[in-house]
């Protein structure tokens, strides 16, 4: 319900009922000369745009006011009156007051649950990010982090009802308001719940075609409208089960299914088109942390395997002069592994060696992500192995078996990580090619590394020199990170 402040300062509240309303817009323009029913385009985007902050700073608010409605019995206490009025001049007092004639408009509406939806896409995305850097963990970042914001603002929605309730005559007991605001608070959980579904759909892969992004963004809108209707009519559950005879039930649930299915369709496009943008960033880098600790490894294992030879096992420190030792000749490299899975009758995955046709299972995964993740950890562990052979072999034949500086050089030059890209490293920086096209080329390309050159005849020059920069800035920032020379 909007508020209108005549000339003295005296507030009303504008009635709902179209009759009501009528008389009431009659009498102010009677009374005042001001018209409640005329608007302009202008004027309406002007309230659109004071919406958007309005809704966020409201759910701001709803966090404490949920927090200590918990704990304040009776809903009396000086902390939450101060914060229920800090709401309440928000929303009639403030530069981002509502105008009445705008107040009901869906345009506002819409505005508003933008704007306290947009809070929940930010907790997400730190969520994500912490998780990705390790600070915590995967279900923390997805769920935990947003959930500091649901369940409060569902206590602060179910606190509302409750004054609203007692305000029209009806009793609410300590028990029983104590109960109402920690289920209202378990309802609050689900807000997180289109969010993380939206931040699950982001792949660092070839980016979806426009049809398929119209598509998820039409899923997203369904799962974010439903669940702010289901929301709704849980919280009204709640107070009519418990405590309240008179509250209405799904007073406006068009409303809500129709602002939140726009929001949730609006964040999937953007969130998506963000993960997009970030696609060339994020290949280079894990390109570049992956030929990272590779160095590290393979130089750690060189390391031990000179300490063992040295009887100095703790580090192995480059010796100033070295006498010819009789050292064995390498072992023989090895054969590339030829990966891929398969889904098993069961929901589990195989994953295959498919150069050993007649036993070619090595392992079973739960999921499709464990068996890509597993074939990735089977992939460079035989990179490394392969990478020592060839650089054993070579150091053998040239007289620097024992040197630590050939071998770190020998590795920056053949470690296929370092000197290849990937097919979706070609589709990310091919500008010539849709989406559909990226999308056929890295299906056509599922396996297959691709040296420099070849690169460059699949590349514009401009793409191609794009990339190369782009993988010079990604090997700077690596070696800044690591504190090394760059």
């Amino acid at each position: 319900m909007s508020i209108y402040k005549d000339p003295d300062g005296k507030k009303y509240n504008i009635p709902t009922d179209p009759l009501e309303r009528k008389r009431f817009v009659d009498a102010v323009k009677d009374l005042h000369g001001e018209d409640l029913d005329k608007t302009s385009a202008l004027e309406q985007a002007v309230e659109f745009g004071k919406a958007i902050p309005r809704g966020a700073a409201s759910l701001a608010l709803s966090v404490p006011t949920g927090i200590v409605s918990l704990f304040d019995i009776g809903d009396d206490s000086a902390a939450l009156k101060g914060l229920q009025g800090l709401e309440k001049s928000l929303r009639e007092d403030s530069l981002l007051a509502a105008d009445p004639r705008y107040a009901d408009k869906f345009s506002t509406k819409l505005g508003e649950g933008i704007g306290s939806f947009v809070p929940f896409l930010g907790a997400a995305k730190v969520g994500s990010t912490l998780a990705k850097a390790g600070t915590v963990g995967q279900k923390t970042g997805q769920y935990g982090i947003p959930a500091a914001l649901a369940i409060p603002t569902g206590m602060s929605a179910q606190a509302d009802r409750i004054n609203m309730a007692r305000e029209m005559g009806e009793d609410v007991g300590g028990f029983t308001e104590t109960t109402a605001t920690l289920l209202g608070g378990a309802i609050g959980i689900t807000e997180i719940l289109p969010v993380a579904h939206i931040f699950s759909k982001v792949s660092k892969a070839a980016p979806k075609s426009v049809k398929e992004q119209l598509v998820s963004a039409l899923k997203s809108g369904a799962f974010e409208g439903g669940q702010e209707v289901g929301a709704s009519i849980l919280q009204d559950l709640t107070a009519r089960g418990l405590y309240s005879d008179e509250l209405p039930i799904g007073e406006s649930l068009f409303d809500e299914f129709t602002i939140g299915g726009i929001i949730g369709a609006g964040a999937d496009l953007v969130v998506t088109s963000m993960g997009k943008k970030g696609i060339k960033d994020y290949h280079l880098e894990e390109k570049t942390r992956r030929e990272t600790l590779n160095k590290q490894e393979l130089l750690k294992t060189k390391k031990v395997e000179l300490g063992l030879e040295q009887g100095t096992i703790p580090e192995f420190q480059e010796a100033t002069q070295i006498d010819v030792p009789n050292i064995p000749a390498p072992e023989s490299i090895q054969d590339p592994l030829n990966l891929d899975y398969v889904e098993n009758a069961d929901g589990s995955f195989a994953i295959l060696d498919l150069n050993q046709p007649t036993n070619p299972i090595i392992s079973t995964a739960p999921t499709q992500a464990a068996a890509v993740t597993g074939i990735e950890k089977l992939k460079t562990k035989q990179n490394n192995d392969l990478l020592k052979d060839q650089l054993d072999n070579m150091l053998y034949l040239q007289g620097n078996v024992n040197s630590a500086a050939a071998f770190e050089i020998g590795q920056s030059l053949l470690d296929p990580i370092a000197t290849t890209v990937t097919a979706s490293d070609i589709a990310v920086n091919n500008s010539r090619l849709k989406d559909t096209g990226k999308k056929n080329f890295v299906d056509q390309n599922k396996n297959k590394t691709f040296s420099m050159p070849e690169a460059k005849k699949l590349l514009t020059k401009k793409d191609f020199n794009s990339m190369t920069e782009s993988m010079a800035q990604a090997v700077f920032k690596q070696s800044e990170n690591n504190n090394e020379p760059s």
